[in-house]
């Protein structure tokens, strides 16, 4: 916890103002803390409000992310920086969603379901991981500037990367950056995986839109997530294109928990029957446990939103699709025991799988 006459580190995403600076904590309240304003080569270090802060405390050795709401000028100089999030639990979940192919819905769902983990208190963050369609910051309006391949490239760190996106959703552009990781240096890689790591510092959630598809680096991302989120519809060639991806995971790594999400059902009853359908063949087949984890009806309300190029839970919230992401989001929240148990981290797992 931060508190009156802490010395901190601090660092803004900021093209500016690029250093890290101390200043001093002058007071806090119930949402706030106040510190005094910086100067770097005998000038005020003043960037824009808004701009997302790095904080270390050197205290308390702990490091936080948060949002610089105010500065004041006059009579007395400092800043007014948001109380930063401090994380529900101890374990951040990467939690990846996948399709058998494109068109499902995949992306549209795995905004909006950051969105919704974000607005109940969770600090919540989006990789775009899907190499060929890259869209993520299209379909939330949110300008880029970086991406992962600049982490490799360019040396900065994940936080440089970041975008803020809608609902308070940390938006990672990933795109290109992730083509050909097993062609790149040890040195290069080693940095992008401690990205990874850094993550575990400030996210309880870490959301994976992967491309569609069994192609080796989805399937890499699908295979060292905590959770496994497969999004099909009641289209019969999705549906097989579906079963195919699963049948792939089986074959890797059978003590994988599936969590299957129809979406654009036109009831209930048909997404429980799809469901079954699918659950039943794997049953037959198969090794792995698949989970039915929820449904999203058939809604205009997500057409229009992606013309809008706002998350639907945020342009409308009282919709039929909103209700349907914000079940599934309470079901990943409040049952924790139907997750994969893993004994390596994410980074781990994840290093492993791109060296095979």
């Amino acid at each position: 916890m931060i508190v009156k006459d802490d010395t901190l580190l601090i660092k803004f995403k900021n093209p500016i103002f690029k250093e890290y600076y101390h200043t001093k904590v002058l007071h806090t309240d119930d949402d706030s803390i106040y510190t005094e304003i910086p100067y770097a080569d005998g000038q005020p270090v003043l960037p824009a409000e808004g701009s997302m802060v790095f904080l270390y405390n050197q205290r308390t050795q702990t490091e936080h992310i948060s949002e610089l709401s105010a500065k004041q000028m006059s009579p007395d100089m400092f800043f007014v920086i948001k109380k930063p999030f401090y994380k529900k639990g101890d374990k951040t979940k990467f939690i990846a969603i996948a399709s058998g192919k494109g068109g499902v819905g995949k992306t549209s769902f795995a905004i909006n379901l950051a969105v919704s983990l974000s607005q109940k208190g969770y600090h919540t963050f989006l990789l775009d991981a899907d190499m060929g369609m890259a869209n993520v910051d299209i379909l939330m309006n949110v300008r880029v500037e970086n991406t992962i391949r600049d982490i490799i490239d360019n040396d900065l760190h994940i936080l440089d990367v970041v975008v803020d996106g809608p609902g308070g959703v940390n938006v990672i552009p990933g795109g290109s950056g992730f083509q050909d990781l097993a062609n790149i240096d040890v040195w290069k890689f080693n940095k992008l995986l401690n990205s990874f790591n850094d993550l575990e510092k400030y996210a309880d959630y870490v959301i994976i839109d992967t491309g569609a598809g069994i192609a080796k680096n989805v399937m890499n991302f699908l295979m060292a997530s905590h959770e496994v989120l497969v999004i099909t519809t009641p289209e019969p060639h999705a549906i097989t294109d579906a079963y195919a991806l699963i049948k792939t995971i089986n074959e890797i790594d059978p003590t994988i928990i599936i969590k299957l999400i129809i979406n654009k059902a036109e009831s209930p009853e048909e997404a429980n029957f799809i469901a079954g359908k699918i659950i039943q063949v794997a049953k037959e087949n198969l090794s792995i446990k698949i989970l039915k984890y929820g449904y999203i009806l058939e809604d205009f309300a997500v057409m229009r939103a992606i013309k809008k190029r706002r998350p639907f839970l945020i342009s409308e919230v009282d919709s039929p699709a909103s209700k349907c992401v914000d079940n599934i989001s309470n079901l990943i929240i409040n049952k924790p025991y139907t997750e994969t148990v893993f004994k390596k981290s994410f980074t781990d797992r994840f290093k492993e799988l791109i060296k095979k």
